[in-house]
């Protein structure tokens, strides 16, 4: 193998891997207003666990980056709807303290014909502290 071939296989990984190991968490930072972007893509939400401040105001910026797909948080009443490309955004101070369940309510299929696993393991947690 040459050394320019060896550059760009490297190069590649570096690319894959910064793609699957991407933003997977946020915490919010002690401030006013939170706006955190989240994107939806089968079967994932990335960030797929977001830690906010209970009473603090936040603002999730929502998009698909595949196929439509939903956004349901049913602790704060969030039930969003966004097809591929656009964005939505839903403004909530949360009230209460927990981990709560981030889903898509939205059939979004499955990588399995007849499985029907993909879009029943799209989730993530918003976690709410003091």
């Amino acid at each position: 193998m040459r050394i320019g071939d060896i550059i760009a296989l490297l190069l590649l990984i570096i690319g894959v891997l910064a793609i699957i190991g991407g933003p997977m968490y946020y915490k919010s930072q002690a401030k006013e207003e939170n706006v955190i972007e989240l994107h939806a893509k089968q079967w994932m939400f990335v960030p797929n666990k977001i830690v906010v401040k209970k009473g603090e105001k936040v603002t999730l910026r929502f998009t698909s980056d595949d196929v439509t797909h939903g956004l349901y948080i049913a602790a704060f009443g969030i039930n969003e709807i966004v097809e591929p490309g656009k964005w939505k955004e839903v403004t909530f101070v949360p009230n209460k303290t927990g981990t709560f369940e981030i889903r898509c309510n939205i059939y979004c299929g499955e990588p399995y014909p007849n499985s029907g696993l993909g879009h029943w393991i799209m989730r993530g947690v918003l976690v709410v502290t003091d």
